[in-house]
């Protein structure tokens, strides 16, 4: 009995210890993916809040206030915990369609050593 004590021992530690590696690859996992839909949510909110409606002529067409836009998202990603905010890099790229209209924007974000990047098919109906 006593002699199989150090290696029940040696085997719960093995265990904790896969458990502990488990558990922090699993927050990390879902740090990182609630992240990116929080950003994806934002980035949606954000173009259909900053949309132009005033220069909007023909159906199917997303014309978009780029300044106000870039910075409301700014300001409300800006507000996420998982952000080191003096670091934080934000890049655009908008997909045109050829006239004055906005297919997709996709941001990208550099806080740290963390990146994080989503991007928005704008689906306007054509009827």
């Amino acid at each position: 009995m006593l002699r199989d004590m150090p290696k029940m021992i040696l085997l719960m530690f093995v265990g904790f210890f896969l458990i502990l590696v488990i558990a922090y690859y699993s927050l990390n996992g879902y740090t990182q993916d609630s992240s990116v839909k929080g950003m994806q949510e934002t980035l949606r909110t954000t173009a259909i809040a900053n949309r132009d409606d005033s220069i909007r002529v023909e159906k199917g067409r997303f014309a978009l206030i780029k300044s106000d836009f870039e910075k409301d998202f700014k300001e409300k990603f800006g507000k996420s915990k998982n952000l080191n905010n003096e670091t934080t890099d934000y890049t655009f790229d908008y997909l045109t369609d050829g006239k004055d209209g906005i297919k997709a924007i996709k941001v990208k974000v550099e806080s740290g050593s963390k990146e994080y990047q989503a991007t928005c098919i704008l689906n306007v109906a054509n009827d």
